[in-house]
């Protein structure tokens, strides 16, 4: 037997009244985390209202909203006025300035052990989209068009391969690759023929990207590019580089090796296979930083 109020009622009435509550609030959060929410409150102090007003703090149940300013520094969410909680990285840390970008979208999981709002950009929702495709070149660029993306989010990786060639110099010849805007890539070459497979992929959880171009003598010394500040154990750095003309006088058989050097700074070695130091090749950087 329970006791609800003044009476005392048998528990096969009070434990399924209790239990439907419960699943009622549980059912409430996980249905207005299907959605995301304008963000309100200030930068450091969000406000958040659900559809349902009935959002509650159960483990494991997560908020999903699209920020309407960025952060300054440590930062907090209130949902449903069901009270202030800290919002946390995915290391346990209070999230620095700029985690949280206006007009991003961002989702963040609730823990009843720590009472923590932790990011949550892992897994399938961390890749938006991605496209694919093989194209040709043999001038010195070829766009193509692809769908849609934010390039500010998306990063391009090529790999390709030689289908006609005059001599061995010119089956050294590099192929370069930029998103030139939403819509369209480029790829940067010089004659044979070359075959390219492309891939173009948009993230979801971006913090920033950075790209440049610059150009390269070969040469067994590092040249050094200047960045914006990222945080390099969540940011990733791709290349290319297009060889600066045809035949022997531009090919070589460069590699290029490319790092992050520290938070402002990446690197590039390009070193020719046959000893030449005059020849300048063209690299196209990308740096992108992850939440």
């Amino acid at each position: 037997m329970s006791k609800v109020g003044l009476s005392w009622v048998n528990d096969t009435i009070v434990g399924p009244f209790v239990e439907a509550l419960n699943l009622n609030k549980i059912t409430g959060a996980v249905e207005d985390a299907n959605t995301f929410y304008n963000a309100g409150g200030t930068a450091d102090e969000l406000l958040i209202s659900t559809a349902n007003g009935n959002y509650k703090y159960v483990d494991n149940v997560i908020i999903q909203f699209k920020a309407t300013a960025s952060n300054t520094g440590a930062a907090t969410v209130n949902v449903d006025s069901e009270g202030v909680k800290d919002l946390r990285d995915t290391d346990g840390l209070a999230i620095d300035a700029e985690f949280i970008i206006v007009g991003k979208y961002y989702t963040f999981v609730y823990d009843t052990g720590t009472g923590f709002f932790f990011n949550a950009p892992s897994g399938g929702k961390t890749i938006k989209s991605i496209q694919s495709g093989v194209t040709s070149i043999s001038t010195s660029s070829v766009s193509v068009t692809i769908t849609s993306i934010v390039p500010a989010n998306s990063v391009i990786i090529i790999d390709y391969a030689f289908t006609s060639s005059t001599s061995e110099e010119s089956r050294q010849i590099n192929v370069g690759a930029k998103i030139l805007n939403a819509t369209t890539i480029e790829f940067f070459g010089q004659a044979p023929n070359k075959s390219i497979s492309w891939r173009v992929i948009e993230f979801n959880g971006v913090k920033s990207k950075q790209t440049g171009e610059l150009a390269k003598s070969y040469s067994t010394s590092e040249a050094t590019q200047a960045t914006t500040s990222v945080a390099t154990s969540k940011s990733l750095l791709i290349t290319s580089h297009s060889s600066g003309t045809t035949g022997i006088a531009g090919a070589g058989g460069a590699l290029l090796r490319s790092r992050i050097i520290s938070s402002t700074s990446i690197g590039f070695l390009l070193i020719p296979g046959n000893g030449l130091t005059t020849q300048n090749d063209t690299i196209y950087w990308q740096l992108i930083e992850f939440n």
